[in-house]
């Protein structure tokens, strides 16, 4: 028997180095291009002017960072706690489906850009407006999965459960959410990064700290470095939250192997 790092183990290594390599492997062109084509600082800044921006604004950079990871990551969760509760009340009266569905696409056909200032009216600078708009930004594409992992248990076997002396809830939680979990995973892996745009947009409108109102700031003063800077945390926090995912889905799969 072979001994070491299991497989799985292995090719996430293997993956995650041949990332790095490429990441470095692309920074390396882009300085030498920047240098050898004589291309301006506030046109495009090389990597190593991004990264002096990074130590240099470190501070700051990582008090709005902070900010806009909170404000994502209270969204997302107001967005999967509401999509969770309006999913099994759509399982359990199906003759609402319809009209919450076309009030949800309703709601996602407006663009954020448009909601922003709407609620900077409404709710001011405060994270009441920042949260649900980043929770508005990933509530249809989880309420659209959870729906449909929930919708794959039939009537006959809710009917079972009841027979059986089930609860209602117990109903929810041993064999709804279950049966809906590799929907759920699907869902987080496209809407996590999202709730993130959907802060710094937010931000943008209107915010004393964070990410979006430091790369609206940056843009309006030419300061090309701190907005790169800006923006590649931005990426690097959109990365993290759909590494999470995977590694939360990758754990969610072993306990259902089990």
């Amino acid at each position: 028997m072979e001994e070491g790092c299991p497989r799985g183990g292995g090719k996430g290594v293997t993956s995650t180095l041949r990332t790095i390599v490429v990441l470095a492997l692309a920074a390396g062109l882009w300085e030498v291009a920047c240098v050898e084509l004589g291309v301006r600082q506030y046109v495009l800044p090389k990597p190593s002017v991004i990264a002096g921006a990074l130590w240099e604004y470190r501070s700051s950079l990582g008090t709005d960072s902070a900010f806009s990871v909170a404000e994502a990551s209270c969204g997302f969760l107001i967005a999967c706690s509401l999509s969770f509760v309006i999913a099994v009340l759509l399982v359990y009266v199906p003759s609402f489906r319809a009209s919450a569905l076309s009030a949800a696409v309703a709601l996602k056909s407006v663009p954020i850009v448009i909601l922003a200032p709407i609620f900077l009216v409404w709710f001011g600078y405060g994270l009441v407006g920042k949260l649900l708009l980043a929770a508005i930004v990933t509530f249809f594409p989880l309420l659209i999965a959870l729906l449909q992992g929930m919708s794959a248990t039939t009537k006959a076997e809710r009917d079972l459960f009841r027979i059986y002396g089930a609860s209602r809830w117990q109903t929810i939680t041993r064999l709804m959410t279950p049966r809906s979990v590799p929907f759920l995973m699907a869902g987080l892996r496209v809407t996590a990064p999202t709730a993130v745009l959907g802060s710094l947009i937010a931000e943008t409108a209107g915010a004393r700290r964070g990410l979006g109102i430091t790369m609206m700031i940056a843009s309006a003063n030419f300061n090309t470095s701190l907005l790169f800077a800006a923006a590649f945390l931005s990426a690097s926090i959109g990365l993290l939250a759909f590494a999470l995912v995977a590694a939360a889905e990758r754990l969610a799969t072993k306990y259902m192997e089990q």
